[in-house]
């Protein structure tokens, strides 16, 4: 403006040299006039940045961190969907910007904010594709672990009392904690049929997990039958033993019955004799308390194996009684 007011300054007319020129006074003569053509240039400025408010709204996500801000608002599948949708709408709207704003005599060029708002729109696409993804892996992650650890732990076999007591309470866990590993389960696929919608493909990781999880439950179910099979063997097993014990036990009275010292040899007051029954009886005594500790071990390991049992509704669960 400076300079379109300046310009009969540069005027020489017919004026002689050293002469005032006569154009010059055009200056000071509409000086009047200034005071409007400023307050109109104001009000074209403000005009102007008004404009920049129109633009606000599409390039705001450029002032965030849009993967921070993704990662803690997106949780449900329902979160993804809303702002699939919503950002797909946007895009629609996107489109209907203009390349050009005319603002009195000045035409803005707005074919780079259209540029930038594009990028911008992609940005949180490809953000919120990466979160939606890294979900689902997360999901993944939790089940596959549930399910590899539990199949170790189901793959062996007790081999006695303890460990199948140990493995009957590690069943029991592992049944328990089943109902808060299937809905991961049901969000993972929910999301991934999503992200299949979305992106045009989805995580083939969900259909080999889900034969993973197919074996581990035929793998829960046979667990039981291997560990009420193992109660059987074992039920034979201390039914074998508690036969011998009985016979070992018979052995024992008989020898005691032909050896245990007669009222005639402790009457008759012959020490030799008396020392010998005393030695018998102290051998005695020794056979007597293995038997009695081999009694004690059966009486437990048959208490345990009559509740495991009867807990797998075992057939025959009542063993060889041991006597007196």
């Amino acid at each position: 403006m400076k300079r379109f007011i300046c310009i009969p300054n540069q005027f020489r007319g017919v004026s002689e040299t050293g002469e005032e020129p006569i154009f010059t006074c055009m200056i000071e003569r509409n000086a009047s006039g200034f005071l409007t053509i400023f307050s109109k240039a104001e009000l074209l400025f403000s005009r102007l940045t008004q404009l920049l408010d129109k633009f606000k709204d599409w390039v705001v996500l450029g002032q965030v961190d849009v993967d921070v801000l993704v990662e803690k608002h997106l949780h449900s599948v329902q979160d993804w969907e809303r702002n699939f949708k919503a950002l797909k709408a946007k895009g629609k709207e996107a489109e209907r910007l203009p390349s050009t704003e005319k603002v009195d005599c000045i035409t803005v060029n707005c074919e780079p904010v259209r540029v930038a708002v594009d990028d911008l729109i992609q940005k949180l696409f490809d953000a919120l594709l990466t979160s939606l993804r890294r979900s689902i892996q997360g999901h993944i992650q939790v089940i596959d672990s549930f399910v590899s650890g539990a199949m170790e732990t189901l793959s062996s076999r007790p081999e006695s009392i303890d460990e199948i007591g140990e493995a009957d309470a590690k069943h029991s866990q592992l049944q328990s904690q089943k109902p808060e590993i299937l809905p991961q389960f049901q969000q993972a696929e929910e999301k991934n049929r999503l992200l299949r919608s979305v992106a045009g493909g989805g995580l083939d990781t969900i259909s080999s997990l889900r034969a993973k999880w197919d074996k581990f439950e035929l793998m829960m179910e046979s667990h039981q039958l291997m560990i009420k099979e193992q109660v059987e063997v074992m039920k034979g097993n201390v039914e074998s033993r508690v036969q011998v014990y009985l016979q070992d036990l018979q052995k024992f009275r008989a020898r005691w019955d032909q050896l245990k010292p007669g009222h005639d040899i402790i009457e008759s007051g012959d020490h030799e004799a008396l020392q010998r029954c005393v030695q018998n009886i102290r051998d005695r005594r020794a056979e007597f308390d293995e038997l009695e500790n081999t009694r004690t071990k059966l009486t437990c390991v048959t208490l345990l194996l009559l509740s495991h049992a009867l807990q797998f509704n075992s057939k025959n669960t009542l063993f060889v009684p041991m006597g007196d």
